[in-house]
């Protein structure tokens, strides 16, 4: 909602606490995704690499850090963020 009516710096604080106190996959997704619609691509390839220690099996996290390294021209590490997605969820049929 605060994202929606241009609060960027308020939503920004809001995931931060709520990656803090409830720390679902989810949360960290949504913290992810939205610094990269905000085009902050370092910090959400940064959540996402904490998210990954955290939730290894969530299979979203290395399909979210694949597309940003896709979309960045990075084929290498797209390659290597899928790679490790289906290794460590294999029955994921997306990855």
């Amino acid at each position: 909602l605060e994202a929606e009516n241009g609060e960027i710096s308020a939503a920004r604080e809001l995931l931060a606490r709520a990656r803090n106190l409830a720390g679902k996959e989810r949360i960290w997704m949504k913290s992810a995704v939205f610094e990269r619609q905000q085009g902050q691509i370092p910090t959400a390839l940064s959540i996402l690499e904490v998210a990954l220690k955290k939730y290894p099996k969530f299979a979203k996290f290395y399909m979210i850090q694949g597309q940003i390294h896709q979309s960045s021209k990075n084929y290498s590490a797209a390659r290597a963020s899928f790679s490790a997605g289906i290794k460590a969820c294999p029955k994921n049929v997306n990855l």
